[in-house]
């Protein structure tokens, strides 16, 4: 497992957007990994290219579904994509001057997008969607598990764990309400 997609385990919650999510952590991994034979520099433009087109894609994605549901940070999360758009572009008008490290500022870019943005303001959003998804016939009911994951009984919660997690003991694992 790569640097990044390990991170995939602690996604939103958001069926659509965790794929997407995952989509952008391997192609984080394919650039490690090449950073890690010394190929970093000869694959950098190439996976800025796929990193903006991958990114605008899934932000166009993620943007309707907060409109289908009424989201009402929407337009503030949409001015956080276009600054993530923007720092790509940054890059890779850097990536083609010849800048170095180049390939390590990706990484740090992301790693703190990742950190700052999915870890929060698209936890935050993907609570609201699946509380508020068209057609779902759970819509707006208060127990419904607002990460879309499956309740699970748990004698040592009541009976209930939100995230659906089992440790490795058989104990189910709370915490998706961050």
């Amino acid at each position: 497992m790569g640097l990044f997609s390990c991170l995939g385990n602690n996604m939103v919650g958001c069926p659509e957007m965790d794929s997407d999510h995952r989509t952008m952590l391997e192609i984080l991994d394919q650039l490690h990994e090449a950073m890690i034979q010394g190929r970093g520099g000869e694959l950098i433009l190439v996976t800025l290219d796929r990193l903006a087109e991958q990114e605008s894609a899934h932000f166009g994605r993620e943007e309707r579904l907060m409109q289908e549901c009424g989201y009402p940070d929407l337009e503030r999360h949409r001015e956080l994509h276009l600054e993530m758009l923007q720092e790509l572009a940054v890059l890779r008008c850097r990536a083609r001057a010849g800048h170095m490290p180049i390939a390590y500022d990706t990484m740090q870019t992301m790693r703190r997008w990742i950190a700052e943005h999915i870890n929060g303001e698209d936890r935050s959003a993907a609570k609201y969607i699946m509380m508020h998804r068209p057609g779902d016939p759970l819509r707006g009911r208060t127990d419904k598990n607002p990460c879309g994951s499956v309740l699970m009984a748990g004698p040592e919660h009541g009976g209930l764990s939100r995230n659906g997690q089992v440790s490795p003991a058989g104990v189910a694992v709370t915490g998706a309400f961050t």
